[in-house]
């Protein structure tokens, strides 16, 4: 009985694939799927707005690719620019590999640690300049002519009141991750996981 049913079911099969002509088959690439969800950026944006969007989208989808999806499903504009803004602070203020952020400040550089100390201090200033400014138009200002993320945060705080206390946390877990590198205590490593 199973082996009779086995055969219907291969000559259903090739009978449709001998017809495949007829639906062509669409192949879908997770390029192809990011490709047709570019339209994160609102309709009518600005070419600088469309291209810091698809930076700090590269970006996530690069070093957090487990963060791309929740982010594409949402519902509006202006919330995938958020979280693709937030997100990719939070990748960009841990990327060790990349070169210092240049936010307009020099400091010591010397060491390792003294590095890392320095980038999470510009991304510090970086932040403290987009919460200062952020009653002021995007076009009126130059403080952020530096970082297509500070852009989008600068934007998305323009729309919706987040707090400081959020991006400061990031940091603070980021501070720690220059000192420790082992947690003693499994409640180390979730107050750690809290920050972050």
């Amino acid at each position: 009985m199973n082996c009779v049913r086995h055969q219907s079911i291969c000559a259903r099969m090739k009978a449709f694939t001998s017809h495949s002509h007829l639906f062509p088959r669409r192949q879908v690439s997770s390029i192809g799927l990011i490709d047709s969800f570019t339209m994160i950026a609102p309709p009518g944006a600005d070419p600088q707005f469309k291209a810091d969007v698809s930076d700090v989208v590269a970006t996530v989808r690069q070093y957090d690719p487990v963060a791309t999806l929740p982010g594409l499903l949402l519902p509006t504009h202006d919330s995938r620019v958020g979280y693709f803004a937030i997100r990719s602070f939070w990748v960009k203020s841990g990327l060790r590999l990349s070169p210092l952020p240049d936010f307009g400040v020099a400091g010591d550089t010397s060491t390792a640690e003294s590095k890392e100390a320095e980038r999470i201090r510009r991304w510090r200033r970086g932040i403290d300049r987009v919460y200062e400014s952020r009653d002021v138009s995007l076009t009126d200002t130059r403080d952020f002519h530096f970082d297509s993320t500070l852009r989008l945060l600068h934007y998305t705080l323009q729309n919706h009141s987040l707090s400081h206390n959020y991006f400061e946390d990031i940091l603070k877990a980021r501070c720690r991750d220059i000192d420790v590198k082992q947690y003693e205590t499994t409640q180390d490593l979730i107050n750690h996981a809290s920050l972050s």
